[in-house]
């Protein structure tokens, strides 16, 4: 599929490319001037040093890699927490860097079962099936405790009330059945596809959402 990309496939050259890497630069620049937001700055500057040593050094790196990707949604989350002025709750920052592990990690394991070799990605070298599925094992626990924390905590409740519990089983649901389809279905390459054309996960996706909505505007209507 990657070489069918513009790029890669021949359609676009690499002067054009190069060009329009130019502009979209620009057009960068001229909005974060725009904006004259000093954080927001940062954020993205540091968020286009990380893609960049990403795509030079880390993405051969097994951890690393998956870090890297983990971190660059955490930036993404930072860059538009701070252009609205708000401030971030440490339990949004802590599920959000370990879904993206989650995600990142099975990707991975996507591609061990496909069995690309390190020509393909050379971090793969550094994994092997047990240790990735091992890792989403961990990383799935840390994430549900991480969730049941904040749910059944002060905060929370305080905020939300306490019928926020009810969110969890469409969550742990949610994480039951993404990791059937990528341990025993072998099928987690593109999370966007999967939610895309699995019942089960918008089924969890839209109970969330919705039993999330009753919760903040129910006793308002």
């Amino acid at each position: 599929k990657k070489a069918q990309r513009p790029l890669a496939s021949g359609r676009v050259t690499k002067p054009q490319a190069a060009i329009l890497a130019g502009c979209i630069a620009g057009l960068l620049i001229g909005l974060l001037c725009w904006l004259d937001h000093a954080a927001y700055t940062i954020c993205i500057l540091i968020y286009l040093a990380l893609n960049i040593f990403y795509c030079l050094v880390l993405r051969n790196h097994a951890i690393l890699d998956i870090a890297s990707i983990s971190a660059s949604f955490l930036l993404r989350l930072y860059a538009g927490i701070v252009i609205i002025g708000a401030h971030p709750s440490p339990w949004i920052v802590i599920m959000t860097g370990l879904l993206a592990l989650f995600i990142a990690t099975a990707k991975r394991y996507d591609d061990i079962v496909k069995e690309y070799d390190q020509d393909y990605r050379q971090s793969l070298r550094g994994y092997s099936k047990d240790f990735l599925r091992a890792l989403m094992h961990i990383l799935c626990g840390a994430l549900l405790a991480a969730y049941f924390t904040y749910i059944a905590g002060e905060q929370a409740n305080a905020r939300y009330s306490d019928e926020v519990l009810l969110t969890a089983p469409f969550v742990v649901l949610g994480l039951m059945r993404y990791l059937q389809l990528t341990q025993v279905e072998e099928n987690s390459g593109s999370p966007t596809e999967l939610l895309w054309r699995d019942r089960f996960l918008q089924i969890c996706v839209l109970g969330w959402v919705v039993v999330f909505g009753w919760i903040l505007y129910g006793a308002s209507i």
